[in-house]
């Protein structure tokens, strides 16, 4: 079919070009709405909507991981928000070590600041994965400007891998632990070294399986809900966070944190085994002497 410059030219649709090389116009007459149904039809689709079959399983799995992404942030939460309020200064243990005093009166400064990263990252991941999923939108473009220092198609490698599930597994069983601790100890869970009045040894639930179960989930919690961001698959690795220098350092404030508050409670578990024994005496020697398995280094009387 031949014409004027008014005329639809024969056209090749998977390139979008008129076989005589020209770009094909619509009719005057044609509504606006019938013109943007030529152009969509001989321009094509927009890009970001071409997906081969594995872009979109990798987008499938992406979007799987936003509900776990958001148990791992309430896992977090839980492990470092206090169950109770923090115990004063003179209603703490008096007779502990230097270190002792120092942990205590900073830990809640360190807890907020593990929670604030463990609980940012994944609403930051899921927003990315979600921009990705709808990359045209202006809010879209924004979040992936922002938060994607490489080329955007990097958010096509956010996947819900074998190391994520393995590290989110090892987070929330961590965190789901330490919280039947909370319950089990009740109004005496203290983030604090403290003696109250009513105190008992506690040998229910976990407390009879091993020594300060708490400490011992903390620290797994911690480190499953780091390597959430750090393993294939994640926002942080693969969208190149880790290599820019703000992602560097937050990694180091998490990692340098982690790793204190670990040996930090390790110590503080020996502090408090010697208060133990000084305020039960038998009653703690006969529950110490108990074969509680492999893990021995913490208490059932405190955090």
């Amino acid at each position: 079919m031949s014409g004027g410059s008014n005329s639809v030219f024969p056209t090749d649709l998977a390139s979008g070009v008129s076989r005589s090389g020209r770009k094909p116009t619509c009719h005057r007459g044609r509504s606006l709405l019938t013109s943007y149904a030529y152009n969509y039809l001989y321009s094509g689709p927009p890009a970001s909507s071409i997906l081969s079959q594995g872009d979109r399983l990798l987008l499938s799995m992406s979007l799987v991981k936003i509900p776990l992404l958001f148990t791992g942030l309430l896992s977090g939460y839980v492990i470092l928000t206090p169950p109770q309020p923090k115990v004063s200064t003179k209603d703490r243990h008096q007779d502990v070590k230097p270190f002792e005093r120092w942990f205590s009166a900073t830990v809640h400064i360190h807890s907020i600041a593990l929670k604030t990263l463990s609980c940012v990252a994944p609403m930051l991941e899921a927003a990315v994965i979600v921009a990705g999923r709808f990359p045209d939108h202006p809010l879209s473009q924004m979040v992936l400007t922002t938060l994607v220092p490489g080329p955007q198609s990097l958010t096509r490698k956010i996947a819900c891998t074998g190391a994520f599930l393995a590290s989110w597994a090892v987070g929330t069983l961590g965190a789901a632990v330490r919280y039947q601790c909370y319950q089990t100890m009740g109004r005496f869970f203290t983030f604090e070294v403290s003696i109250r009045d009513g105190h008992q040894i506690v040998q229910d639930g976990w407390y009879g399986i091993v020594r300060h179960p708490s400490y011992i989930s903390g620290a797994f919690s911690l480190v499953g809900l780091g390597l959430m961001h750090a393993v294939a698959g994640s926002w942080m690795r693969e969208c190149g966070v880790l290599q820019t220098p703000v992602g560097k350092t937050l990694v180091g404030i998490y990692a340098g944190l982690t790793v204190y508050v670990t040996l930090s409670m390790a110590w503080r578990s020996r502090e408090e085994d010697r208060i133990l024994k000084e305020q039960f005496g038998e009653q703690w020697e006969e529950y110490a002497g108990k074969d509680l398995g492999a893990v021995r280094f913490s208490n059932p009387y405190h955090t």
